[in-house]
């Protein structure tokens, strides 16, 4: 910057120079003073020719000066451009280059406002030492040359004092005005640098604030973006598990869905042996008292024997069919505990997954752990089913077994009843023991009948529940979805947010 003002100086003080030489070859060499209206010439003409020699010297004098402190000037510019002597010679070029036109020029009025040209470009370097080095110099010019040569200085050999205090009066009033514009100029300055300090130190801490906050900004994105492709992963893991949790279950309501109509098919026949125990009943109640009312009359006795033995070959057929309708309960029930421990299995893992999902699969674990209960209850229910019926094949195989044996008694009654009354009494006993039995049965398969529509009310729960289970994972399967493509679009918005704070970084650091 220096440099750059040395090299503009010295271009401007070649200038004056140049401008010197021209006045000194319009009126030395071609009297352009003539023109002017000057009698400078013909004066120093008349006084004879040593005067004038004297005279030409001392203007070639006065512009070699200038021409001298220009080329020291340029010699230390070319060694440091910002060399700090410059400033004052090129001053000195200036000032002695005016005083060099004002001589040339026949000392006119018109030639002094180089003064203020001077004064002007000296100003340039905004150096108040510089400006009075300059005035002082001007001022010693005046004073010498109304003192010694008024001529070379005024272009008259008597000048005026009043006229000598006016020039110095305006040349100390434009110095003085030019150093307080620069006074004000450098307080100015030194203001708006001051401010211009302020604000980059602003500009700075808020650059760093910036950059600090970017950085902030691009690491929370990174960490969040992380979190947000796990997230993504989980979603996605959750969105696999529920499809095959809700597989899972709609496998399972359409198996309950089987058992709930194979249960009312159990019930209806648990209905007709009831009532068919309950005819059993009342034929044997009946029997009994015909027995007890004819036992001096054989023949009716033998007749109700037989239909006693047809009813207890009805009986036994019953029961068979009750046996068989047993085992086929006891596969059903086989089958449910299947059912009941894949439902276990798979709450179980629906579990395992929710908890790994972590704050979304909250909902879905109480969800899971209510189906898992549910499997246990149904598989504790079936536990109990399956010993009931085992019970009831037990008492459908002593029954079979009794009720054989009524009928061999019955039939060996028949065979002895024309031989021997005695046996009346026998075939008596037998059919009070069948009564018996009958009973037992009887409340037994009433205690079946009662059970059996507890298990398919139970059943009836369960498939609504897993109903309603289906729903819960189907809905939780499209909010999973929802969720998975919300963090998809999250992911994307933060990927863009990252892409904008090294934006930031990279336009605050340039």
């Amino acid at each position: 910057m220096i440099g750059q003002k040395n090299r503009f100086m010295l271009q401007i003080s070649l200038g004056t120079i140049a401008l010197s030489f021209i006045i000194h070859l319009l009126y030395r060499k071609f009297n352009f003073m003539e023109n002017m209206g000057h009698m400078m010439l013909m004066e120093n003409m008349a006084t004879g020719h040593d005067s004038g020699q004297h005279y030409s010297l001392a203007l070639n004098i006065l512009f070699i000066i200038p021409a001298a402190f220009l080329g020291a000037a340029y010699f230390l510019y070319r060694k440091q451009t910002d060399q700090p002597m410059i400033p004052m010679l090129n001053t000195l070029v200036l000032t002695f280059s005016s005083i060099s036109i004002i001589s040339g020029g026949g000392g006119g009025i018109e030639m002094h406002f180089s003064i203020f040209m001077v004064v002007a470009i000296v100003a340039y370097y905004e150096d108040i030492k510089l400006i009075a080095l300059m005035t002082g110099i001007f001022a010693v010019q005046h004073i010498f040359g109304f003192f010694l040569v008024p001529k070379l200085i005024f272009g008259n050999s008597e000048y005026s004092f009043l006229m000598l205090l006016i020039h110095a009066i305006f040349l100390i009033l434009t110095s003085s005005a030019t150093s307080l514009q620069v006074l004000s100029k450098k307080r100015i300055m030194n203001a708006i640098e001051l401010e211009k300090a302020i604000k980059q130190k602003e500009a700075e801490a808020l650059l760093e604030t910036v950059q600090k906050h970017s950085q902030v900004l691009e690491q929370t994105s990174v960490i969040i973006s992380e979190k947000s492709e796990n997230n993504i992963v989980a979603n996605n893991d959750m969105l696999v598990t529920f499809k095959e949790v809700s597989t899972g279950l709609e496998i399972q309501s359409e198996s309950l869905s089987n058992m709930k109509t194979n249960l009312h098919s159990i019930n209806q026949m648990i209905e007709q042996n009831s009532q068919s125990f309950s005819d059993l009943q009342a034929t044997a109640a009946t029997t009994a008292t015909t027995m007890h009312n004819n036992q001096n009359n054989i023949e009716p006795l033998f007749e109700q024997v037989r239909i006693v033995s047809h009813a207890i070959q009805q009986t036994t057929d019953t029961m068979q069919n009750l046996y068989e309708s047993s085992h086929q309960v006891g596969d059903i029930i086989t089958t449910i505990q299947e059912i009941a421990s894949r439902t276990g299995i798979l709450a179980l893992n629906a579990s395992i997954e929710a908890a790994r999902a972590g704050e979304h699969g909250r909902g879905f674990a109480v969800v899971a752990s209510e189906i898992r209960k549910l499997a246990e209850q149904s598989n504790r229910a079936t536990y109990e089913i399956k010993g009931i019926l085992t019970n009831i094949q037990e008492e459908s195989e002593e029954s079979l077994t009794q009720i054989e044996v009524g009928r061999q008694a019955t039939t060996y009654t028949v065979e002895l009843a024309e031989a021997s009354i005695s046996s009346l009494k026998q075939m008596n006993e037998a059919i009070t023991e069948m009564i018996d039995i009958v009973e037992a049965l009887n409340e037994s398969v009433k205690h079946i009948e009662l059970r059996s529509q507890v298990i398919s009310n139970e059943m009836t729960n369960i498939s609504a529940v897993t109903e309603e289970s289906v729903a819960s994972v189907q809905e939780l399967y499209s909010t999973t979805e929802t969720q998975s493509n919300a963090s998809h679009h999250i992911n994307r918005e933060l990927l863009r947010l990252k892409d904008l704070s090294k934006t930031l970084q990279e336009q605050f650091s340039s």
